[in-house]
């Protein structure tokens, strides 16, 4: 990822075949509070995350790295998010699902090595 630094602010590239839209915005809303930032569509291949009017004792290295470390994390959250999708809409499903309580009762019998009988519990 290019960077671009100058008096009072700091500009990002990061490239949009790495980093979806979706990404950068959940990453740099975090930074709203305290900084300026735009997040510019720069060109066909990379946005630009402009932060302006940074303090004059901000560790530009330190926010550097810490912008760079966010993006990677929400990069991943999507990641994960994209490859349990299946697993979650199942999952919310089947906690949704009109089940009959007879249906519940397993045919096969069921041993606990502990000795808790899971049939002793009341479904009132």
């Amino acid at each position: 990822m290019e960077i671009k630094t100058y008096p009072n602010g700091i500009d990002f590239y990061p490239q949009k075949s790495l980093y979806s839209q979706e990404v950068i915005f959940k990453c740099i809303y975090w930074y709203s509070a305290d900084y300026e930032v735009d997040i510019i569509d720069h060109a066909a291949t990379s946005y630009c995350i402009r932060f302006q009017n940074l303090p004059s004792n901000i560790d530009l290295p330190m926010l550097i790295t810490k912008v760079k470390r966010e993006l990677h994390d929400f990069k991943l959250r999507e990641i994960v998010q994209q490859e349990t999708r299946t697993i979650r809409d199942l999952l919310v499903a089947k906690a949704f699902a009109y089940e009959d309580q007879d249906e519940i009762t397993p045919e096969t019998e069921i041993s606990d090595p502990v000795g808790f009988d899971p049939l002793s519990v009341s479904h009132d």
